[in-house]
């Protein structure tokens, strides 16, 4: 097997053959000793992260956890975070989303030195180019963003974090009240922005706010239970009112997750969980009723 998918990586075989290469290298590595893996599979691995396609690229880069997971941590610094690092500047948007996933997958992999140097500044990075380009892998980064935040903390600095949880906010409202206001101001620009495209940008928001919603209690945990009136509240109350239904059915799915971690600072969510119970979406209703027990004793509870 590890002939035929070295024979297949060959830059002169059509590109689904080194596509179907990527896919068979992978497996390799969680099935070959680390000394095979290290001859046999890395060498035609790293040609594939260099492809000329990009199709070979982003597959390549999607199974790129299993085989540094069969190399060991030393290799994988020297060899395949460089390789990374390249690909999540890549110049396909699907690329720069499968290295994104390929970190997430890694973290559990990787030591305190490496997540400083290289992961954390990476994140950071990829983090603002999916703001700045507003592209498919906004979304996807929005909904990464819980568990990469709950894999960094020993890693960021106080700086980092609040960098993170600004990000998370920033997400959080991408498409409501700016959007609202650009479309108040700009009557013209439909006639100079085709329609789909803006349609496009307004599902890319929904979809970003929706997998903010669904992190909620996971970065909840990264800021810390007692900080979450500072910092959190604010943006629970976004959710609750969100203009997409989705999103506010997102936020109601959560509500049991969100009583264990939050204890007593639930109490302050008496007029959202109102407001949710009285919502006009059949689906967010349905959430709720879902989780109707555990909302009303937590709030019997905690003396509401």
């Amino acid at each position: 097997i590890i002939n035929i998918a070295v024979a297949k990586s060959q830059l002169s075989q059509p590109p689904f053959s080194r596509a179907a290469s990527c896919k068979m290298l992978g497996k390799l590595a969680t099935k070959l000793d680390q000394q095979s893996v290290r001859q046999e599979v890395l060498p035609p691995t790293l040609a594939l992260c260099q492809d000329v396609e990009s199709d070979v690229r982003n597959c390549m880069c999607r199974h790129l956890a299993l085989v540094a997971r069969g190399i060991g941590l030393e290799l994988t610094k020297s060899a395949i975070l460089p390789v990374l690092v390249e690909l999540s500047n890549d110049e396909s948007s699907d690329v720069r989303l499968s290295a994104i996933e390929t970190v997430v997958h890694l973290l559990s992999l990787l030591d305190d030195e490496v997540c400083n140097n290289t992961i954390v500044p990476l994140v950071i990075k990829s983090c603002d180019q999916a703001r700045t380009s507003e592209d498919c892998t906004l979304p996807v980064i929005a909904r990464h963003l819980g568990r990469l935040c709950h894999g960094l903390p020993p890693n960021l600095s106080p700086d980092q974090k609040a960098w993170f949880i600004t990000y998370y906010q920033q997400l959080s409202k991408l498409g409501t009240t700016s959007s609202t206001e650009a479309g108040n101001g700009g009557k013209p620009m439909p006639d100079l922005v085709p329609r789909d495209k803006g349609e496009d940008k307004g599902e890319k928001y929904v979809e970003g706010r929706q997998a903010c919603a669904y992190n909620l209690p996971g970065m909840v945990l990264f800021v810390g239970s007692a900080n979450f009136t500072d910092k959190l509240f604010s943006t629970f109350c976004d959710f609750a009112t969100d203009p997409s239904s989705s999103v506010r059915k997102t936020l109601a799915t959560s509500l049991h997750e969100l009583i264990k971690i939050i204890g007593t600072n639930f109490s302050l969510s008496k007029m959202q969980v109102v407001a949710l119970f009285n919502d006009n979406s059949v689906e967010v209703l349905s959430a709720m009723v879902v989780n109707m027990v555990y909302v009303i004793d937590a709030l019997a509870r905690f003396g509401v």
